[in-house]
């Protein structure tokens, strides 16, 4: 918040370049960035006795009342310049980034014992790819969550009447949405996550709505609905969906409401129609975002096939693998043998240091974040001699955890790949799964295949140890 020295410099200086540029800019109240400073009453008092005359101009503008009647005439004037208040209007705002606008719904905060999920915030400005070739109202009816974890996304797609008007609202910090329908008003929609799938939702959410109004009561719906009535009519609707995913789900929950206002059949159908319109556009858990390094379309994805900028690898996975691209970057995950991550593999980062490729190995983020670990162990680099050229380390940590870690050449790419076998906690599990992972790995193929001697250094070398002692 600016000073009032600060605003009186920046009147200062918008009235040297012009009287009008902030009229232009907005309509300011008379109490703008400024403070009104009186003389002290005793002042006022002893100018009035020295003889100022009643009815003199000089008397009205020194007295309280020609002040107080000065200040009520500017507040006219200044509000005749200005429109008049209108509603809070959902569709304004000149940019692209949609504001967040005022709840017209508290019911994240009935205490149903649920751990609500939040849309992303600002996501069509954060991921603007998302929103690539989407107009400004396709925009507002397309919403990302979960917030947290963002593994877990979905890119969700609200399929309303054209004059719906659906805005952001951030409940201390969990953000759902409000939407008002064409023949009715006062709609909110929360996420939950899909533990709560087997939760009575709706039932739980009217029970407490009427628990907090004298007199109401709720009543379970078919379907899984449920509502509230006060005086015999009806002030509250709610409904579920859940909406499963590849890798995840979530549990979409709409309320009609109007602070115990009585609502009409316009409601309790709008309730249903939001609900029926809500599906998955894209399932970033799976797919990662548009301008994802592995350009592999999802089906191909799927079957294991992953086509980087400059090479391809093919995975031979089978029934009970999962292949998914996160983030934006190059991470592909593959989930397998009852772990999940099974297998990490990322493009190898570049870097500007001098030096042959131990270099770039020891300062890629995937290793260097293993040795930061004072426990951390690393073996010498070895050629399992698989088709293609690839370097391997067996790892262990302060968390005995075991496990592999390696770079393969594919085409003109370097690759990093964790076999993690996360999830797994028998030893004698883990150490099937780690066997599998790297059957996997000896028959994938690569096109075209990479030059081999660029590896070489890393064969015999310790990465754990900096390049020190082999």
């Amino acid at each position: 918040m600016k000073t009032v020295q600060e605003a009186s410099d920046t009147r200062q200086e918008a009235g040297e370049k012009g009287t009008g540029s902030v009229a232009k800019r907005r309509c300011l109240s008379p109490f703008s960035h400024s403070t009104i400073s009186h003389s002290s009453p005793r002042r006022g008092r002893q100018t009035l006795a020295r003889g100022v005359s009643p009815g003199s101009p000089r008397r009205f503008f020194l007295s309280p009342g020609g002040a107080t009647q000065l200040l009520a005439i500017a507040v006219i004037l200044t509000l005749a310049a200005c429109s008049k208040p209108a509603p809070v209007n959902v569709e304004d705002d000149g940019g692209e980034e949609i504001p967040v606008k005022e709840s017209q719904s508290n019911f994240l905060d009935l205490q149903v014992g649920v751990n609500w999920l939040s849309f992303v915030a600002n996501a069509e400005r954060e991921f603007p790819e998302l929103f690539e070739g989407l107009d400004r109202d396709q925009k507002r009816r397309t919403r990302l969550a979960p917030a947290t974890p963002a593994d877990d996304r979905l890119l969700l797609e609200f399929s309303l009447p054209k004059s719906a008007k659906m805005w952001a609202v951030d409940w201390y910090e969990t953000q759902l949405v409000a939407i008002d329908l064409p023949d009715a008003r006062g709609f909110s929609v929360a996420i939950a996550p899909a533990k709560a799938a087997g939760v009575e939702l709706a039932d739980v959410l009217a029970r407490n709505r009427a628990d907090q109004v004298k007199g109401a009561k709720h009543q379970s719906g078919m379907g899984g609905t449920a509502s509230v009535s006060l005086n015999g009519k009806p002030i509250a609707y709610y409904n579920k969906l859940i909406l499963p995913g590849r890798t995840t789900s979530l549990v979409l929950v709409a309320e009609a409401w109007m602070n115990n206002e009585p609502l009409g059949d316009a409601h309790r159908d709008g309730v249903n129609t939001i609900l029926a319109g809500v599906s998955i556009k894209r399932e970033l858990s799976l797919e990662g975002l548009p301008k994802h390094k592995v350009s592999s379309a999802l089906p191909v994805l799927l079957k294991g096939d992953l086509h980087f900028p400059a090479g391809s690898l093919s995975l031979p996975v089978k029934e009970g693998h999962l292949v998914r691209k996160l983030g934006g970057d190059s991470t592909v995950r593959v989930d397998g043998e009852g772990a999940a991550p099974w297998l990490l593999l990322r493009q190898l980062d570049q870097t500007s240091a001098p030096g042959d490729i131990r270099v770039r190995v020891r300062t890629d983020p995937v290793f260097s974040r293993r040795m930061k670990d004072p426990q951390a162990s690393f073996s010498a680099g070895y050629d399992p001699g698989w088709n293609f050229p690839m370097v391997l380390w067996d790892y262990s940590n302060s968390g005995a955890e075991h496990m592999i870690m390696g770079v393969l050449v594919v085409g003109d790419e370097l690759l990093s790949i964790e076999i993690i076998s996360t999830g797994l906690r028998d030893a004698e599990a883990r150490r099937k799964a780690k066997q599998a992972a790297l059957d996997l790995l000896q028959g994938a193929h690569t096109a075209p295949i990479g030059n081999r001697e660029q590896l070489d250094p890393l064969v015999g070398w310790n990465v754990g140890t900096m390049g020190k002692g082999g």
